[in-house]
């Protein structure tokens, strides 16, 4: 399961009434499947070292299920393939700038957005697209070493549980997720078109708080 480390703190057991440190989100769940499951909560180190490997040794004292840092699946393998998307986007990027067809597409309504649209793209292709590369081969690596039966996921559309998504349907783990928040008519991670059906990898499970989030993902999405 994804633990996030902004879920870890001291929570409140109201049928005991007592304190103990937990995964504020996952708690309930976990709770009730620690006797049952071998439980791992795996999530990557925060992008400020000191406080992740902080939290992540908080864990490792107080939570009552294994804990794992998701970069400590990185091997050379996955660094080989994170080396080899970063040319591969880099060369892609350098053909698309200098596609004229794209630089037509920056001009609307007879203003020129090119150089906005350039500075926003060269970090996806730079930056963000690598990583998206190099969270999917760690994923690969922590399934075929923990081998799941299920990975249970919050944020499904942030940079880490997407790439656990891809990372599982080319594994074919299942992968079930709970909402973690309000999703909108028009929520970008959720609202999908018709068109786009089969071209959006999604979650095998997904479970929502009622009947309303229930018809605006089937009725409104895909």
């Amino acid at each position: 399961l994804t633990a996030h480390e902004i879920e870890w703190r001291t929570i409140k057991d109201y049928a005991t009434m007592s304190r103990e440190k937990s995964d504020a989100f996952f708690d309930s769940i976990v709770s009730r499947l620690k006797d049952r499951y071998e439980l791992i909560g795996v999530y990557p180190l925060s992008i400020l070292p000191v406080r992740g490997i902080r939290i992540f040794i908080d864990k490792l004292k107080h939570w009552y299920i294994s804990q794992r840092a998701f970069d400590l699946y990185w091997d050379l393998d996955v660094w080989v393939n994170e080396k080899e998307a970063y040319k591969y986007f880099k060369k892609a990027w350098k053909a698309l700038i200098t596609d004229p067809i794209f630089r037509e597409l920056c001009i609307c309504n007879g203003k020129d957005f090119y150089h906005a649209i350039k500075d926003e793209l060269k970090a996806y292709f730079q930056v963000i697209f690598p990583l998206a590369i190099k969270n999917i081969e760690i994923a690969k690596k922590m399934i075929e070493e923990e081998k799941p039966n299920l990975i249970l996921i919050k944020d499904e559309c942030a940079d880490f549980g997407r790439a656990l998504v891809v990372a599982c349907k080319i594994k074919g783990v299942p992968t079930l997720a709970v909402q973690h928040g309000t999703i909108t008519p028009t929520h970008g991670c959720y609202i999908f078109r018709k068109e786009e059906k089969g071209r959006v990898i999604l979650p095998d499970i997904t479970c929502v708080y009622g009947e309303y989030y229930y018809d605006l993902l089937t009725k409104n999405s895909i």
